[in-house]
């Protein structure tokens, strides 16, 4: 088949790799060759070149493929169909005006700089000057609202940062263990 015999919105039968399927030209792809819509399925498809297409299908094939085959999305090159009012509009009978969508209101939210775990966890031990355990140290970040979590657990989640930090800069980090569950700043 030549490419100046292929026309769009004709019907082509083309190899897939589920068999043959008929297809529908709709328009050229902008990386050449054409879209196409499967009449079996629907889908889109993209034909690369003219090899591709086996043969063109006549009026009656055609027929016989949308009889017995209902695709599930109606084809682009289709124009717009019709349909019925559900009332029937009645000359004179006063109708009611078409009510504009109210835009939503956009609410202005002050974004402010939330702490890391580990910054917030700092600043709680630097403001308590004391050794204290993940728990306390969770629920004080919470109550002066430095940091807070939804999760279920976030005081494994600070202990597994605080363990992570000290093991990673060693005498270097913020933070020392001084006896088992607590944690303190490394200088007062």
């Amino acid at each position: 088949m030549q490419t100046q015999n292929i026309r769009l919105g004709r019907v082509y039968v083309t190899e897939t790799a589920k068999g043959e399927i008929p297809i529908r030209l709709e328009r050229i792809h902008p990386n050449g060759g054409w879209t196409a819509r499967a009449l079996t399925h629907g889908r889109m498809l993209q034909i690369k070149d003219e090899t591709q297409l086996l043969f063109l299908c006549t009026d009656e094939e055609v027929r016989g493929i949308a009889h017995g085959v209902m695709p599930k999305r109606r084809s682009q090159i289709q124009g717009p169909v019709y349909r019925e009012p559900l009332a029937p509009i009645v000359e004179g009978e006063p109708t009611r005006p078409i009510r504009k969508a109210k835009r939503p209101q956009v609410k202005r939210v002050v974004v402010t700089l939330r702490l890391n775990i580990l910054d917030a966890a700092h600043r709680v031990l630097s403001e308590t000057k004391k050794a204290m355990t993940t728990r306390e140290i969770v629920a004080a970040c919470a109550a002066r609202q430095y940091w807070s979590s939804n999760a279920a657990t976030p005081h494994q989640t600070l202990t597994a940062a605080l363990n992570r930090d000290i093991e990673a800069n060693g005498s270097q980090s913020r933070f020392q263990k001084t006896e088992r569950g607590k944690f303190t700043l490394r200088r007062l």
